[in-house]
């Protein structure tokens, strides 16, 4: 945090300075400039003033993301600086001719957007470092850019009707970007969502709202440059001031215009061209849309740079300088040359590595186990012994109960990387997952040789001594680490799952109390602490708490769990698990969602499933659903059976074990 802090008071105020240095070669005066930045800054707060009775942040009238950006957004600040242009700078005593008027019209939007930005940071709180990054990149030029188009047409319409027309259409037409703009940023905002018919048109096109929000956004920043940048270079040329010092002839010079659009303009674009590499690797857009994002306004500004103001042409190079740049370019060449042929091939094969890497990512994020080992076999046919591919195979074999294949490709990334934590842990996990806790506790020594005292790891061992039923064991790994880190979610969550093996479910819930109070967002809590409401009998709380964890439309388990809360309540659940059903794409647990609306029964849902995990989860959430409905002695064997069956570090041998407790078994 205090790296980014430090680059936001870094970028920030850098971002000003060069739109005003910009401003300031095109010939402006710098009282004009002061004025005009006054100007813009008295407006940006009126604009602040007339809007704060609606409270736009939190959004208490719930207005759309369209009417907050088009309405409250764009036509009210579009048109308060071209007003403002209209109204105090057409008409000031230093403004000689258009370009001046165009000039002091950037200078006004800078302080209008300058105003801005601290009334959001204000409101940002802990994430004012990002948030002042970001928009000293994005709004701050972006702001600049729509104030010269504005500016631009204040200066040249005439009188009259025809004029005003003009004028108008002209803050429409900039209050359309601006929207576009704040409508993809507002469409993003938590809670949130473009309209329907929008989504439906994008869905119908195969786009996705999130990666064509960010497209919108790069090409809104786009647009408003394009059309200062004509703006500009339509301004007639500058004579050069009279009087200047040798610095300021410097600074307004061709060459240091150059020289600083070209290094804003390399740094840009090699930034973009990292940006499409990765998007090329990923085999998505998200990568580049992401860079895009904050370096079309220095590219464009680079650009502006080297293109404005325009000088005269300097003087021819020497011969002599002409050799020197072209045998610097050919011994540049050679060198490039000869890295390729030593370091290409190896390279090339680890990017092609990274790329099937990447797709594995993807597919295993899509329930595709299957394709992503192959994705990851073919990772490793390119660069043998990776880490990460080794790594991720692993994940994506005992994801789909393929724990021997899993086991191997950790043991394989252990005999290249000995001395990493995370593979002992892994390895450890995957023993848990084919219910093997005593060779978990086996895989856990090494890491905790390697970090002794380390009060995740003694929580992950304190785990896998509880489901060995090491019950005292357990206890004491737990109280260590909670006495060096009380606060860690981990920990927390580890001894929350202790108190609930012991049958004490009221220690459990304030266990992931104190985790929430420290981390509202912790959703694995949420959903720990909602499975617990429901050992008590206290559906109620137990439906807040998966309301609250049920946030990847990706992951089913959730939505299981709150149609079994609502079924205790007596609550049909069925519409809102079928919508939920929808968004997983129908991967598992999607049988069971099935199973549990009606739609197909127990064999069927069994039938469907991959192995004998998938097996023990359907009989488990068929046993779970009976719970309150049907007798004791009915749903008890049920219960038992699937007890026996499921691994015990799965949340439905926990279940299973505490909802016989409930019953009295």
């Amino acid at each position: 945090m205090m790296s980014l802090a430090w680059l936001a008071w870094a970028t920030a105020p850098a971002s000003a300075a060069l739109l005003a240095y910009l401003l300031w070669r095109g010939g402006l005066s710098g009282r004009l400039f002061l004025d005009a930045l006054a100007i813009g800054a008295t407006l940006g707060s009126a604009i602040a003033f007339a809007e704060a009775p609606f409270d736009l942040k939190t959004n208490p009238l719930h207005f759309t993301p369209q009417t907050i950006a088009f309405l409250f957004a764009g036509l009210p600040e579009e048109g308060m600086k071209m007003l403002g242009v209209a109204a105090f700078l057409r008409t000031h005593w230093l403004a000689r001719d258009r370009r001046d008027v165009v000039l002091a019209a950037g200078a006004l939007s800078l302080g209008f957007s300058a105003l801005e930005n601290i009334f959001y940071l204000a409101g940002a709180h802990s994430g004012w470092a990002a948030l002042a990054l970001e928009r000293a990149l994005t709004a701050t030029p972006f702001h600049v850019f729509e104030g010269l188009a504005g500016g631009f047409v204040v200066a040249s319409v005439g009188p009259g009707a025809f004029g005003f027309a003009l004028a108008i259409a002209a803050w429409i037409g900039l209050a359309a970007i601006h929207g576009v703009y704040d409508f993809a940023v507002f469409s993003g905002a938590a809670g949130a969502h473009p309209p329907v018919a929008l989504q439906r048109l994008l869905g119908a096109l195969g786009l996705d709202v999130g990666t064509t929000m960010k497209a919108a956004l790069a090409g809104a920043q786009a647009l408003a440059a394009l059309l200062a940048g004509a703006a500009l270079v339509s301004l007639r040329r500058a004579p050069a001031p009279a009087g200047q010092s040798r610095l300021a002839r410097i600074g307004r010079s061709r060459g240091a215009g150059w020289g600083l659009g070209l290094l804003l303009g390399i740094g840009a674009s090699a930034a973009l061209a990292g940006g499409a590499f990765a998007s090329l690797m990923l085999e998505s857009g998200d990568a580049f849309l992401a860079v895009a994002l904050l370096a079309v306004s220095p590219l464009a500004l680079g650009a502006l740079f080297i293109a404005f103001p325009a000088r005269a042409k300097s003087k021819p190079m020497s011969p002599r300088w002409r050799w020197a740049l072209a045998g610097s370019g050919a011994l540049a060449a050679l060198v490039l040359a000869g890295a390729t042929l030593v370091w290409g091939p190896g390279e090339w094969r680890a990017l092609t590595a990274l790329r099937f890497e990447a797709r594995g990512a993807q597919f295993a994020a899509r329930g595709e186990y299957p394709r992503a080992i192959e994705a990851y076999g073919r990772a490793l046919a390119a660069a043998p012994g990776r880490i990460n591919a080794l790594s991720h195979r692993a994940a994506a074999y005992a994801a789909s109960g393929q724990y021997a294949p899993a086991l191997a490709d950790v043991d394989s990334a252990l005999r290249v990387a000995p001395d990493v934590i995370g593979l002992y842990v892994q390895r450890a996990e995957i023993d848990r997952a084919r219910s093997d806790p005593t060779a978990s506790l086996a895989d856990l020594a090494p890491a905790l040789q390697r970090k002794p005292g380390d009060p995740e790891l003694l929580a992950m061992r304190g785990q896998s001594r509880l489901e060995a039923g090491d019950s005292a064991g357990a206890y004491a790994d737990l109280s260590s680490a909670s006495r060096e880190a009380p606060d860690n979610p981990v920990v927390r969550r580890s001894f929350a799952a202790w108190d609930v093996d012991a049958g004490d479910f009221d220690a459990a819930i304030r266990d992931l109390n104190a985790r929430l109070h420290a981390d509202p967002d912790d959703a694995t809590a949420a959903f720990q602490r909602g499975r617990v409401w429901l050992y008590k009998g206290d559906a109620a709380s137990a439906l807040a708490d998966f309301s609250r964890a049920d946030r990847d439309p990706g992951v089913l388990y959730p939505a299981l769990w709150r149609f079994l809360a609502r079924a205790r309540l007596g609550q049909d659940g069925g519409v809102e698990l079928g919508e939920r059903l929808v968004a997983a794409n129908e991967k598992w647990p999607a049988p069971v969602a099935r199973m549990l609306m009606g739609r197909i029964d127990l064999a069927a849902a069994k039938a469907a499933a991959a192995g004998g995990d998938e097996r023990c989860e359907a009989d488990f959430y068929d046993a779970a659903s009976k719970v309150g409905s049907a007798p004791a002695d009915e749903v008890a064997p049920l219960l038992e059976a699937a007890m026996k069956e499921c691994p015990t570090g799965f949340i439905e041998y926990e279940g299973a074990k505490a909802e016989l407790r409930r019953v009295g078994r």
